[in-house]
């Protein structure tokens, strides 16, 4: 969907908004947040689960570097376009019915998604 697409980009420039998505015959909500802020979470999970003694510099390189082979960084195409963005990235993460997040932070593929809508925002943001 280009509207989602675009979407993401905002994200990526730090503009966060309350999704609900439709994939796979499920309905999950979520935070969207950049690629960046998924990373620097990703890695501190790795770093406090493990109870690791090495350098906050080492795991976000690991994560990185993990990260990039799969998802590679965007180029700048000839016309001096950017590519479409190939995942989106969510934090407090539910589904249909659960009361609690079902993980602090997800990575979808952008064509898993079939349908979504931004969720209005309350004047409580933690009483979702």
């Amino acid at each position: 969907d280009p509207l989602l697409k675009r979407l993401v980009d905002l994200a990526k420039l730090g503009w966060e908004a309350d999704l609900v998505l439709y994939s796979n015959g499920t309905f999950i909500t979520g935070n969207l947040i950049s690629g960046v802020k998924f990373r620097a979470a990703l890695a501190e999970s790795i770093r406090s689960g493990a109870g690791a003694k090495s350098s906050s510099a080492e795991f976000d390189g690991i994560v990185a570097a993990a990260v990039a082979a799969e998802d590679p960084p965007p180029t700048v195409d000839a016309d001096g376009d950017m590519p479409e963005p190939r995942f989106l990235h969510l934090a407090d993460v539910r589904t249909l019915g659960a009361k609690e997040p079902c993980a602090p932070f997800m990575r979808l593929r952008l064509p898993a998604v079939s349908g979504f809508w931004i969720q209005p925002r309350t004047a409580n943001h933690e009483d979702r």
